[in-house]
């Protein structure tokens, strides 16, 4: 791990109530918006939220990962088509004895 990435703020807070309605109230109260540090906060409900999109580094990673996948696949489909292509012409192309 980069030392340098361990004191990076990637911007966001999980913050985590024993009830439901602690949450609601706090989201109500707020209007999703305060004031922590002299810093502008917004304040959102998980809902389906994925936290790894947060951090730039590690998403970029894993598109650039799923890009490489994609590419590996159609490459593997396209050889797997030649494997046929090739098993179906391969009493063709035997010589005869």
């Amino acid at each position: 791990m980069d030392k340098e990435n361990r004191h990076i703020n990637l911007g966001y807070a999980l913050v985590t109530f024993s009830h439901a309605d602690e949450a609601k109230k706090v989201m109500i109260s707020t209007g999703g918006e305060m004031i922590v540090n002299t810093e502008f906060v917004s304040v959102m409900a998980k809902g389906k939220l994925d936290h790894s999109e947060m951090d730039r580094a590690y998403f970029m990673r894993k598109m650039t990962n799923e890009g490489k996948m994609v590419d590996q696949t159609a490459e593997l489909r396209e050889a797997k088509l030649a494997l046929r292509e090739f098993e179906r012409n391969m009493d063709k192309e035997m010589p005869h004895l």
